[in-house]
């Protein structure tokens, strides 16, 4: 029984018809042939190359008698960015060269992320024998690799600002996958916010506007859950960062602090990562949006505590004992001298109307009393406050003795003119 070549069994399933870039036409009847090598692969010095659809995408397909086909799938916006028709299977990469040859090269990253430094293998597929030994391994990778140069430096052209489809400087992973893209929709109407779909089979993620964060850095910023951003840095350009369960204006920008680009153009990205003086720029930028928003709510809640503690008022004196008093503010000054408080304490005085006896839960027994007040005292840094606290004194079945502070609440700063 005969056998059918696996490359014809693979082309059987093509769908041949002409496919146009900007730089030519690629058709069938152009491609297919038997190609030269310049340096044999396997042992062999031919391949045979055909070119079609296979399923839902168009492919270049490599053979050698007796070997399994080598798919390689058409890059459609590479090409057409680079004029040069460009497909790519497992980190190899196959250029046209010319009318009836082409280059293979393995390099040392994915085409349009970085300049190639590398390329660990080149060789050529020419129609021509004469071509595929002339060509030069060296020749073959200063063609790719000025591919590589020209891809990460088109032109960005104009930028919009408009929703659709955003590029991402770094893939991040969604639904166990690395994201390449986003999709993005801008929605003014209402509530200000940007949903973003991850994937496409993500849900929508809801980042809403934030008009103070806003107006302070000049810059639209949106939030999604507690610690999600997006700054809206200009058109078609949208900075992703994580600001921790702290927030935005709580927090610096600092060495472990990230940011991610997203755009709606491509050749923008490409030149971002391309650039480190432009990355750097923009860890500056963020940094300084960060401190801006950070020190204007600093100031704001400054302005709003110096405003409340106008307004503070010690708490009504009860009990007015002056001896006990006196016991009351030594007690305080021991425990605070016990505990390591920068405060001093200055005075005691008893809320609390009277004492409140304490007795054992089971025998009835009277354990001692206590009592209810408040200290005041200064801060280092010249602040006045006062902290609700409680008295004890134990009982011994004959006196009350040992008058200690048995317990503190909350603390407040006033005025010192009060105290």
């Amino acid at each position: 029984m005969k056998r059918t070549p696996l490359i014809s069994l693979l082309f059987s399933l093509f769908v041949f018809h002409s496919f146009n870039i900007e730089a030519g036409e690629l058709t069938r009847e152009k491609i297919k042939g038997t190609y030269y090598l310049g340096t044999p692969e396997r042992g062999k010095q031919q391949v045979e190359i055909d070119f079609g659809q296979l399923g839902n995408k168009y492919v270049l397909a490599v053979a050698c008698k007796g070997c399994a086909p080598a798919t390689y799938s058409f890059l459609k916006e590479e090409s057409s960015t680079l004029q040069v028709a460009t497909f790519m299977t497992a980190g190899l990469y196959v250029f046209q060269f010319s009318d009836d040859s082409f280059v293979v090269v393995q390099p040392d990253a994915l085409l349009g992320r970085k300049v190639w430094s590398q390329i660990k293998y080149a060789n050529i597929y020419s129609k021509n024998p004469d071509t595929a030994k002339s060509i030069t391994k060296e020749q073959i990778q200063n063609f790719a690799l000025d591919l590589s140069r020209k891809i990460m430096n088109q032109d960005v052209g104009k930028m919009a600002h408009s929703g659709g489809t955003y590029h991402l400087a770094v893939p991040m992973k969604h639904m166990g996958k690395a994201q390449k893209q986003h999709q993005v929709t801008f929605i003014s109407e209402g509530q200000k916010q940007i949903d973003v779909k991850p994937c496409e089979r993500c849900g929508v993620n809801q980042y809403k506007y934030l008009p103070e964060e806003s107006a302070i850095a000049g810059v639209d910023i949106y939030r999604h859950a507690t610690s999600y951003y997006l700054f809206d840095l200009k058109d078609g350009v949208l900075i992703y960062t994580f600001a921790n369960a702290s927030g935005l204006g709580k927090v610096l920008w600092g060495k472990n602090n990230h940011y991610n680009v997203w755009s709606n153009n491509l050749n923008y990205i490409r030149q971002l990562l391309n650039s480190k003086d432009k990355q750097n720029a923009i860890d500056k930028l963020m940094s300084n949006y960060f401190a801006s928003i950070k020190s204007e709510f600093e100031k704001r809640a400054q302005e709003a505590h110096q405003k409340k503690v106008a307004k503070q008022e010690l708490p009504t004196s009860g009990l007015n004992d002056n001896n006990q008093r006196k016991q009351a503010t030594a007690a305080a000054k021991r425990w605070a001298k016990a505990w390591g408080w920068k405060e001093s304490i200055k005075d005691a005085y008893f809320t609390s109307a009277d004492w409140a006896i304490t007795r054992n839960p089971l025998s009835g027994i009277i354990t001692g009393k206590v009592i209810r007040g408040f200290v005041t005292m200064t801060h280092p840094d010249g602040r006045c406050r006062f902290q609700y606290v409680s008295f004890r004194q134990d009982y011994d079945g004959t006196q009350y003795m040992n008058f200690h502070m048995t317990g503190v609440g909350p603390v407040y700063d006033l005025g010192c003119d009060r105290i």
